[in-house]
């Protein structure tokens, strides 16, 4: 209902106004049954358009009455703008607007509070533009001679100011135009609090691009905000820390001239003994790294005194210590509180196989086999930009995500400084952020400043003074490679005995430190340094100290992942200590080493299965999968452990499917919610909108958390099927897999789609008599998911299209072009994700393996793209099925290859070693052109390919 009356006149009636303060009195009784009475009056009151009104005279007239029934007279009727603004009449908003403004001069704390929130609550409905009046009668209180007055306007200005980042374009400049000048005034102002409030508003302002902005920030605003400089009060140079961080990140060159009083001002700030100063200074340093050009003239003529600042903040304060607890050395019999452990994430799956195409490179090394080398750029006659990838293509995308954002860093330069106990950002994490990206800006010619530093502190007595050493040379251990490598042969051993000192915290620091530099360790195997970090690593995993293990767990870790099949000498010991592990550590640090489980199994692949090395690590992996209850964050950590376990172990993993495989299957069904008529219906196989829609289609996980657990389910079983392949197909049957697969494929969450989509292609490739009288179902949402913005959805949609047409064969045929269209103008799209080109590539090409009369139509959309696309992927089964449908589809429709029949030439060439059913099409085909071109006409044409092409064309296929 419309609230509408008319204003002017309004004069509250007496009765009513006594049965509304009546309800606002009895709200602030805590019995239960007289709190549901009132809520139930409420609800019926919001129906009457005067309600409102009321509430509104109680707020902003009924000075004589108590302040917390005016206040809560107030804060139900910003209730009831939030959820019906958009029903007030013109009149009546108008008259809420003055009635608010009017009170803006109410003396009382609480209700003034009260009236802000309910300013607050309009100005989330409509423009700031359209109450002029609000914006005057704040300006004039800004410039009253009253302090309190003052403070009570920033309280609704700053509210402005910080929401002004999401108002239209228009409403943001009049917001800027109206308060910065106002703002800047009051820089000066003579008291304190208002300094301060006018700062922080200022502040909201400049982290927005305005044009205002550009043309506002001058000689005059800069000197009113160096004046704070010189400001006593601490909160001032923290807000100023704050704004020139700001102006370095979008209003660069308005500080140009004034650099050198910047960096200046910022160093003073950054030896500040008030810690959260000092982390706001070093917040400057890293916004300013961002741009390594500006970076390097504004920070390298103080550079000399800037690192000695820096690394004495990387030491730990007291407080850091008590709150660490950090004279606790033993604490392993401790359990871990709930809030201590921090949720893990799932790892991106583009590293795990990016992993694993290094791995397979590995292997290839090691038995002397030069697998399937791509084409040279030289041999191409594609455009010279496009992108030739000689990595295996990997054939589907699992969890990965195109434009994922970075990991899960903890610091803004990629270098995680988690081995800080706090959870929190503090100066330590700042100030070795700030050496970190500086030591990427500047490389070596940082060290001549750092290195005559850690000579001394590395051997000092005072083990905090080691520690921040140790951790600074960790910090630049990525920038200043080249620089550390001729220290190394020394520091290296040295630190690698400091794993055994006898403070916790140098150990653990020590661990982080040494994983940072064992790409150069493994370097030089000669020398033993590998081994003897591997041991001491081993040892520090079974540490007394929580925080050592965490810290040796992670590092282990991430030597894991550079040394690969160089731990395989090794793993005996290193089977020993994990399960040992298992049985030592508290609940957050068997988080780590579940991922260190997983991680060891995906960068030594099928080493990891022999049989003792099986029957040493799988019993105490069993009993923790046996004991964790469903609930608890340990069995998604678990759940990735094993995904990676099962691929490794291989046959061997055999004798435990049966426990994992009927466990993930219980941990789906429990967290998926089915709506059964969509399920059990038909759908539109020509509908191109992804599967499912938002109005209650489709099925949805309970809960973030139980959507995690069922994503990893999702990839444990796909692991499982896709490496067990047949000898599943009883426990697929008995579970019935299928039909939890077709729930899962239709839940509104895009992750658990996408990898209930590559569970999907799995089942096709391995059990073909149990998907295929679900065939058409899964036709169709796969169909309705090729939606190329949800990239990774739509790659596993494409994939499992692929493995559907290899075992369909001829009867995809009624489908074929339905399908396919959607593919062809994804390769037709610009600016698409490369793997979602290869992808629907493979699928095309797959589709004309049996249905070539059906696609070759569409020859001529395809092809070039096609090429270019498949020109880049190393052999193996999925590209090798594709060209055979490719050329069958080229026999169909030979007219459609004449325009780009170089660029066909070019994919054949890409081939190391075509099988002979391959080879022979191939040959057929060059051989038909060149029966058609006449030699004279061949000759003239394939005179024009590079060298290079030409030869492999003559090595590959005689021609």
């Amino acid at each position: 209902m419309a609230v509408e009356m008319s204003t002017a006149e309004f004069q509250p009636q007496a009765d009513e106004l006594a049965q509304v303060l009546e309800l606002l009195k009895q709200s602030q009784i805590s019995d239960t049954a007289v709190q549901r009475e009132v809520q139930k009056k409420l609800e019926e009151l919001k129906k009457i358009p005067t309600f409102s009104y009321y509430l509104l005279y109680v707020l902003t007239r009924m000075t004589n009455e108590q302040q917390v029934t005016r206040s809560l007279g107030g804060l139900i009727l910003k209730n009831n703008i939030h959820a019906a603004w958009s029903t007030y009449t013109d009149e009546a908003k108008r008259y809420v607007k003055a009635e608010c403004v009017h009170a803006l001069d109410e003396s009382n704390q609480m209700v003034r509070t009260t009236v802000d929130v309910v300013i607050a609550s309009i100005l989330s409905q409509e423009s700031i533009h359209a109450w002029p009046d609000l914006v005057a009668k704040l300006l004039d209180q800004m410039h009253s001679d009253q302090d309190q007055v003052v403070v009570g306007a920033f309280s609704v200005v700053q509210k402005i100011c910080e929401d002004s980042a999401f108002y239209q374009i228009e409403d943001r400049e009049y917001a800027l135009r109206t308060l910065m000048p106002a703002l800047v005034e009051l820089l000066l102002h003579q008291n304190t609090k208002v300094r301060l409030m006018c700062l922080q508003s200022v502040n909201f302002f400049l982290g927005i691009r305005s044009p205002f902005l550009d043309h506002f920030i001058d000689d005059r605003f800069l000197a009113r905000l160096f004046n704070c400089m010189n400001d006593l009060e601490q909160s001032i140079h923290d807000c100023l820390c704050q704004a020139l961080s700001l102006l370095c990140n979008l209003y660069f060159n308005k500080l140009t001239n004034y650099m050198p009083t910047v960096a200046r001002y910022i160093l003073h700030r950054t030896s500040d003994s008030v810690e959260h100063t000092a982390l706001e200074a070093c917040e400057f340093w890293l916004t300013l790294a961002e741009e390594p050009a500006n970076c390097r003239e504004v920070v390298r003529p103080y550079l000399a005194e800037l690192i000695p600042v820096l690394v004495r903040r990387m030491r730990y304060s007291e407080q850091d210590l008590r709150n660490m607890k950090a004279d606790l050395e033993c604490d392993e019999l401790i359990p871990d509180r709930a809030e201590d452990i921090q949720p893990r994430f799932r790892r991106s799956k583009q590293q795990q196989q990016q992993q694993q195409q290094q791995q397979q490179q590995d292997v290839n090394s090691m038995t002397n086999v030069d697998h399937n080398q791509p084409s040279d750029d030289q041999n191409s006659i594609s455009n010279t930009n496009a992108s030739v990838d000689a990595s295996d293509h990997d054939d589907r995308t699992h969890n990965d995500n195109d434009n994922d954002d970075d990991d899960d860093d903890d610091s803004a330069s990629g270098c995680d400084f988690s081995v800080d106990a706090s959870s929190e950002w503090n100066v330590r994490k700042g100030a070795a952020a700030t050496l970190d990206v500086l030591s990427n800006v500047f490389r070596d010619e940082l060290l001549p400043h750092l290195l005559p530093i850690l000579d001394g502190d590395l051997f000092q007595h005072d083990w905090l003074v080691k520690e921040a050493a140790i951790l600074a040379l960790g910090a630049v251990a990525e920038g200043c490679a080249n620089g550390m490598a001729p220290h190394l042969p020394t520091l290296v051993p040295y630190l690698i005995g400091c794993l055994n000192d006898n403070k916790a915290l140098v150990r653990s620091i020590t661990c982080w430190t040494l994983s940072r530099y064992g790409h150069w360790i493994l370097q030089f195997p000669n020398e033993r340094h590998f081994e003897q970090l591997l041991k001491e690593l081993l040892r520090r995993l079974l540490d007394v100290n929580k925080r050592v293990q965490e810290a040796a767990c992670s590092a282990f870790a991430t030597l894991e992942e550079e040394a690969n099949f160089e731990l395989v000498p090794y793993l005996n010991e290193v089977v020993q200590t994990l399960c040992a592990a298992f049985q030592k550590y508290q609940a957050k640090n068997l988080l780590i080493l579940y991922d260190a489980v997983g991680t060891l199994a995906e960068s030594i692949g099928t080493c990891l299965a022999k049989p003792e090395l099986v029957d040493a690590l799988m019993p105490p992996l069993m009993a923790k999968w046996n004991r964790t209850d469903d609930t608890e964050r340990e069995r998604y950590s678990l759940l990735e452990c094993m995904a990676s376990v099962v691929v490794a172990l291989q046959d061997n993993f055999l004798p435990y499917c049966t426990s994992v495989f009927s466990r993930c299957v219980h941990l789906i069904s429990c967290n998926v919610q089915t709506t059964p008529e969509l399920v059990s219906g038909t759908m539109d196989l020509g509908s191109n909108s992804v599967v499912p829609t938002t109005q209650n289609n489709g099925t949805s996980t309970t809960e973030v958390g139980g959507q995690d657990f069922v994503i990893a389910s999702l990839d444990l079983l796909s692991g499982m099927v896709e490496t067990l392949g047949q000898q599943l197909i009883t426990l697929v049957a008995h579970y019935n897999l299928v039909e939890l697969v077709k729930r899962t494929s239709l839940d509104q969450s895009s992750e658990v789609r996408q990898s209930s989509f590559a569970l999907v292609g799995d089942l096709a490739r391995t059990c073909w008599p149990l998907v295929e009288p679900h065939v058409m179902y899964f036709l169709t949402v796969l169909g309705r998911n090729l939606e190329p913005q949800q990239v990774s959805v739509c790659n596993n949609a494409i994939w499992a299209l692929g493995e559907l047409a290899m075992k369909m064969g001829s009867s995809l045929l009624p489908h074929a072009r339905t399908l396919c269209r959607p593919l062809v103008a994804i390769l037709n799209r610009p600016h698409t994700s490369k793997t979602l080109l290869e992808n629907a590539a493979i699928t095309v090409g797959r589709f004309g393996v049996y249905c070539s009369t059906e696609v070759a139509p569409q020859l001529p959309d395809i092809l070039l793209p096609w090429c270019l696309s498949m020109r880049n992927l190393r052999d193996n089964d999925e590209k090798e099925s594709a060209f055979c449908g490719l050329c069958r589809m080229v026999i169909v429709n030979p007219e459609a290859v004449v325009p780009h029949f170089a660029y066909l030439c070019d994919a054949f060439a890409s081939w190391s070693s075509p099988k002979s059913e391959l080879k022979a099409l191939v040959c057929s085909i060059l051989y038909a052109f060149r029966q058609q071109m006449g030699e004279a006409a061949w000759q003239d044409c394939v005179g024009k390919f590079p060298s290079p092409m030409l030869e492999r064309l003559q090595y590959l296929y005689g021609f």
